[in-house]
């Protein structure tokens, strides 16, 4: 066997590069990349200002609701207290004649005083009960001899010729009082008008 030179050390192993997936970006289209952007934000551009258009037609609408609700509430407001403001005037309609009758009585001092003074002053009290009851409702009477003559709350029944110059156009005699429901006139007062007349 011939006395040969074995080499036992050991060579660095060679490791090759894989190149296959290097990119290289120097010639890569910069424009490209732009067209790209500016693509996208015009897409959203167009899809805010969509957005935009469908918030103001949503708040718009909801605006319009909100209005028709406040207006439909008002206008049932307005029709149920015209209903109960109806109603409370026909009611009183129907109890005016009583207070009619009462005045009557009273107005006949005569007879109004010959009855026993107890039941009298009972007979008072429940009447004024009773008005200021109508008074909390918004009902007003009136109508007394000394006011001025206003064809908007007094129906003239018969003009009475005086003397005085300051009874002309005045309320001489109250035949039946009037009444104001929520400052309206339901039923005007009956009255005698004082008329002066320069004598020649």
């Amino acid at each position: 066997m011939d006395d040969k030179e074995i080499n036992t050390t050991e060579e660095e192993p060679i490791v090759l590069e894989d190149t296959s997936n290097d990119v290289s970006f120097e010639n890569v289209d910069d424009e490209g990349v732009e067209e790209s952007q500016d693509a996208k934000i015009k897409k959203l551009r167009t899809e805010i200002v969509k957005l935009h258009k469908e918030r103001a037609e949503y708040l718009t609408g909801w605006q319009r609701t909100k209005a028709d609700y406040v207006n439909q509430s008002r206008v049932h407001t307005e029709e149920r207290a015209d209903l109960l403001k109806t109603a409370a005037r026909k009611t009183i309609l129907t109890i005016l004649p009583s207070m009619d009758t009462y005045d009557l009585a009273r107005a006949n001092t005569s007879s109004w005083s010959a009855v026993d003074a107890n039941w009298r002053m009972g007979i008072e009290y429940i009447f004024q009960q009773l008005l200021n009851g109508l008074e909390t409702q918004s009902l007003k009477k009136f109508g007394a001899v000394g006011d001025t003559f206003d064809t908007t709350l007094h129906e003239s029944v018969e003009a009475i010729q005086v003397s005085d110059r300051i009874q002309d156009n005045t309320v001489m005699t109250v035949l039946q009082s009037g009444y104001m429901l929520h400052e309206k006139v339901i039923r005007p007062a009956r009255v005698n008008v004082g008329i002066f007349e320069i004598e020649n």
